[in-house]
């Protein structure tokens, strides 16, 4: 649960150089995604790259990505105040209220509500290594009938991914990404939700990290890691609904509301190059031997 010790140490052993290099071909590239040959687009085989950026040195530094909540100001890895949690909306369409989509004015450079037929005929599938899956969820949903579920099993020694992945098409050097989530099963070890590439070489981007009750945003470059603090979801099994803002041009700012309350905003982040960014949702290379299972609805990304 949430203010639980942080997670424990990994050794060298279990998340070395050679556990790695495994996942990388001799360019720095990933080469064991499993892409869906369906709107495949060039670039978006990138998703280890998050995990990536912070395991380089032959592990994750597992106490910076404490899994304790700060309250108050000034709190956390950056940023200040640690809110939210209510679960009464805000931004996502309640459950039967008609296509979230279909009611935005203007529309966004992506939206997914997973509600119409063939809700991911556009989007590609990444799936690493087998054993996980990301698909339509008809028995669960924000906005009716349906939302995406992915999953990766607990146990093993590898790390998981269970996307969907899709290009913007677009230069952004500002972006807002939305989701309403819903935690089934999770854990304590932080894993991103959604992440948004701006660059490959060398890497940049932002996402939504979340761990069993708690979601951040967090912001790679290269082999460095920026997390910022932790904002509390609501109870297990609701929704709750996730926004990121970031200007990637300096004076570059990161922003996280939850159900329509500010985690914080505005707050000094990294910065990367405008860019065309590719955004993956699902489950993006959470660590080994944990498992989680998620709901993502009413998706909204917009690339500005």
């Amino acid at each position: 649960m949430p203010g639980s010790a942080p997670a424990p140490a990994r050794g060298a052993a279990e998340c070395g150089p050679e556990r790695i290099q495994a996942r990388i071909d001799g360019s720095g590239h990933q080469t064991s995604l499993l892409l869906s040959t369906s709107a495949a687009a060039p670039g978006i085989w990138w998703l280890a790259a998050p995990a990536l950026a912070l395991a380089l040195g032959g592990c994750i530094d597992w106490d910076s990505l404490s899994t304790n909540f700060t309250t108050g100001s000034g709190g956390g890895d950056q940023g200040g105040s640690a809110t939210g949690g209510s679960t009464t909306g805000g931004g996502g369409a309640s459950g039967g209220s008609g296509p979230y989509c279909a009611s935005l004015s203007p529309t966004p450079t992506l939206c997914n509500d997973f509600d119409d037929v063939g809700p991911l005929v556009d989007w590609s599938t990444a799936i690493d290594p087998p054993g996980g899956s990301v698909d339509v969820d008809e028995s669960v949903s924000r906005s009716a009938p349906a939302s995406l579920r992915a999953q990766i099993p607990a146990g093993g020694d590898q790390f998981f991914s269970a996307t969907i992945t899709h290009a913007a098409g677009v230069t952004a050097s500002e972006i807002v990404l939305g989701m309403d989530l819903r935690i089934e099963q999770g854990n304590d070890e932080p894993t991103l939700v959604g992440a948004v590439r701006f660059a490959w070489d060398p890497e940049c981007g932002v996402g939504i990290e979340i761990i069993d009750g708690g979601a951040r945003a967090v912001h790679w470059e290269d082999t460095t890691s920026t997390p910022f603090s932790f904002g509390e979801l609501g109870p297990p099994d609701t929704w709750s609904r996730v926004e990121l803002r970031y200007v990637a041009t300096a004076p570059s700012t990161i922003s996280l509301s939850i159900d329509g309350i500010p985690v914080y905003e505005n707050v000094a982040a990294p910065s990367c190059e405008p860019a065309q960014p590719d955004l993956a949702v699902g489950i993006n290379y959470t660590p080994p031997n944990t498992g989680w299972i998620v709901n993502i609805d009413n998706l909204f990304f917009d690339a500005l």
